[in-house]
């Protein structure tokens, strides 16, 4: 049976056991795009969202919690993205 890992930007029904505070910051520089290429806010918001599981499950957590983004788009100063949760290890149940 494959792992659950869960992600969420609000709150879950299931029980759990917090964490930690996890963060990221993804931008151009990261994805080895050119300063003024057309950038992709969903590119960068699946890749904030990988790099969070990651740095969550070095923790020993099997969720992010509260996933809150800060996302900076211009075509001048290139593109990136903040963001942050809480790991958790969800309890099954």
């Amino acid at each position: 049976m494959a792992q659950t890992f869960w992600i969420s930007t609000g709150g879950i029904t299931e029980s759990y056991e917090t964490m930690n505070v996890v963060f990221t910051i993804v931008d151009r520089s990261i994805l080895n795009e050119p300063v003024f290429a057309k950038s992709d806010p969903t590119k960068h918001l699946r890749m904030a969202i990988d790099q969070l599981a990651r740095e969550a499950q070095k923790l020993g957590a099997n969720g992010v919690l509260w996933i809150r983004f800060e996302t900076q788009f211009s075509n001048a100063l290139g593109a990136g993205v903040l963001a942050s949760g809480t790991a958790v290890r969800v309890r099954a149940g």
